[in-house]
């Protein structure tokens, strides 16, 4: 990684912890450009976050939808239960789209590798206005990637 890329991680309690409040204190404190990378439940849980009127037009959000607390799934244990999705895993079917017009933030979106690839530079690029990037991935896969990354590490 670039030396002069700064790396902060915020890990709460499931997620659920105010990232993106303390994402933004830091972008407002620092004046770099700053991305936060979240988690749809995370994301959503704080998104008053976006309520107040210091977010730099420089700050950006890549937010990771996979439509619920996917990675409850990678626990020893998982069934696929209707418990399990309502509590564990609060599967949903929201998009941020509503929440980024609101905030004035501009919103981009990706569904498959493709838009993925042909959105990001448009992304990091965008500097006149702060930007959610959503980006939806399937709920079903995700576990099985994660734990194939996490394989691969070692």
């Amino acid at each position: 990684m670039d030396p002069s890329i700064e790396v902060f991680c915020n890990r709460g309690t499931s997620g659920i912890d105010g990232s993106t409040t303390t994402a933004i204190g830091a972008a407002v404190a620092s004046m770099k450009e700053n991305i936060l990378i979240t988690g749809d439940i995370s994301f959503f849980y704080d998104s008053n976050a976006l309520w107040n009127a210091y977010i730099p037009k420089n700050f950006k959000i890549i937010l990771i939808n996979n439509q619920g607390g996917g990675i409850f799934r990678i626990l020893p244990g998982h069934q696929e239960t209707e418990v399990f999705n309502t509590f564990f895993e609060t599967t949903h079917n929201f998009t941020a789209e509503q929440l980024a017009s609101m905030y004035h933030f501009k919103y981009y979106q990706a569904t498959d590798l493709e838009a993925l690839e042909m959105v990001l530079p448009e992304v990091l690029q965008e500097n006149s206005q702060p930007v959610l990037f959503e980006i939806h991935t399937p709920t079903t896969v995700n576990d099985s990637v994660l734990l194939e990354y996490f394989k691969n590490l070692t």
